[in-house]
């Protein structure tokens, strides 16, 4: 299988290894959970691998989001299909430093599949989407921001232990002050370097409510969006196990504690003259009939693929009252109470900021989600209902169509789902749900401390 990539940037990726005397080259592609999945290639087959391609074996994409499990039931872990490779077709554009290579910045090029496994795959999936947007002569342009904990523990400690007995590494600061503890601020140096030498900029970072360390991505546009996200994920992630502690980003941890969220910024320009769609100067609040429709289509479509907002069985622990969630199906303007936050009083920020998912959240599926629902509402100049105005919790009669607030409300509004069969196709569909419903199996059959609490000598 071939393709035309853009014949200068391929000339600039091989410059660069080059320039640098590279031996190797990491060449990787992201799984459904966010996952940076990468192998190191030898420079010698760097320039096949733009045009003609690299090989991965596809059953990585049936692997559960612990890494050490296979979701027996995917599509890819069939063995009748023999675990062969997939065609990753590496992206010149996306070619970055990696500057965690101990002899100095290495490079790593981020694909996406091309043959038939291309239906499983989350990069695949946002890239047909943009397309889509691409048509419609609009550019998308956004950011994420998400939460995550420190955790005083290490992959061999949290063997055995029940979520009550995690350690909280205490090194952040109550929420908006200043970290102060030198072995924290170490971490965040080193991660902001970091970032910024792979082209991830982080627009700031802040301590927030119970611990959590919030982290906010500069805007960009297309398929970046979601590849900077999910690389500063992977990235906080590897540089906490250098440190000797966890970066977590699940998105309820612990009972007593609000979970980790990630809120989708997303706004329109015209692709040919710049201008902010989202923006009427003349609107109430700023606010352009075409952000109006957007959001109109979250409110109607979001319901049916929450499923890809909030992915894994745990996702849904953050759905509780006093936790900073949202839990109706509302918008409102600069409120952080509803699940749709609109922000539109000047031209170059105007965007909405979806904050359903967790920081669990795959970012290529989430904006995915996000960009197909926008789209369907633009597309039906789809109405909102007024918006929310005091607190999104405690309405007296919830919008509809209401939010499936449960793993197994949202495995059957998303498997029931028309919108995300046109959207994602049949077999993402049914290999997304095939996976879900086997963490929920999973889970069934596992005795919790509370059960042993209430039923050990109450039973």
């Amino acid at each position: 299988m071939t393709w035309a990539p853009d014949a200068a940037q391929v000339a600039a990726v091989l410059h660069r290894a080059e320039e640098r005397g590279l031996s190797h080259v990491h060449l990787g592609m992201f799984d459904g959970h966010g996952h940076l999945i990468a192998k190191r290639y030898h420079v010698a087959n760097l320039e096949k691998s733009m045009t003609e391609g690299a090989h991965l074996v596809a059953a990585i994409l049936a692997a559960a989001p612990s890494g050490t499990d296979m979701v027996a039931s995917h599509p890819l872990a069939d063995p009748a299909r023999q675990f062969g490779d997939g065609v990753l077709r590496m992206d010149p554009a996306s070619c970055r430093d990696f500057p965690l290579e101990p002899g100095g910045p290495g490079l790593l090029l981020i694909g996406e599949f091309v043959d038939a496994t291309r239906a499983y795959c989350s990069r695949g999936q946002l890239s047909t989407e943009l397309a889509r947007w691409d048509e419609l002569g609009l550019e998308v342009v956004g950011a994420l921001e998400m939460e995550s904990v420190a955790l005083d523990e290490t992959a061999a400690s949290l063997a055995g232990k029940s979520a009550e007995a995690l350690r909280l590494r205490r090194g952040y600061s109550p929420p908006y002050q200043l970290v102060g503890d030198p072995a924290e601020l170490a971490y965040l140096d080193e991660l902001n370097r970091v970032c910024e030498a792979m082209d991830v900029p982080l627009e700031c970072q802040h301590t927030e409510f119970m611990y959590l360390l919030e982290s906010s991505l500069r805007p960009t546009t297309g398929v970046r969006i979601a590849d900077n996200a999910a690389l500063y994920k992977n990235v906080a992630k590897l540089l906490a196990r250098r440190h000797g502690f966890m970066m977590s980003f699940m998105a309820r941890w612990h009972p007593q504690h609000q979970g980790c969220g990630a809120h989708f910024n997303v706004s329109l320009r015209d692709r040919d003259s710049g201008r902010p769609v989202f923006h009427d100067p003349d609107g109430r609040h700023g606010v352009s009939d075409e952000l109006r429709w957007f959001v109109g289509g979250l409110q109607a479509y979001l319901p049916e693929l929450m499923l890809l907002l909030a992915p894994n069985l745990n996702s849904y622990r953050r759905f509780a009252p006093g936790l900073f969630t949202p839990l109706n199906n509302t918008w409102g303007i600069d409120n952080k109470t509803v699940a749709h936050r609109v922000l539109a009083d000047a031209p170059a920020s105007a965007r909405v900021e979806m904050r359903l998912a967790g920081a669990d959240v795959s970012p290529h599926l989430g904006l995915t989600a996000v960009l197909a629902a926008g789209r369907l509402g633009l597309a039906e100049r789809r109405e909102p209902p007024a918006p929310v105005s005091g607190s999104g919790w405690h309405l007296e009669a919830a919008p509809e169509p209401a939010l499936p607030l449960t793993f197994e409300a949202a495995i059957e509004a998303f498997e029931g789902s028309r919108i995300a069969r046109d959207v994602l196709g049949e077999s993402f569909v049914e290999a997304f749900v095939s996976d879900r419903r086997w963490q929920l199996e999973r889970f069934q059959q596992t005795v919790t401390d509370w059960e042993l609490r209430m039923f050990a000598e109450g039973g």
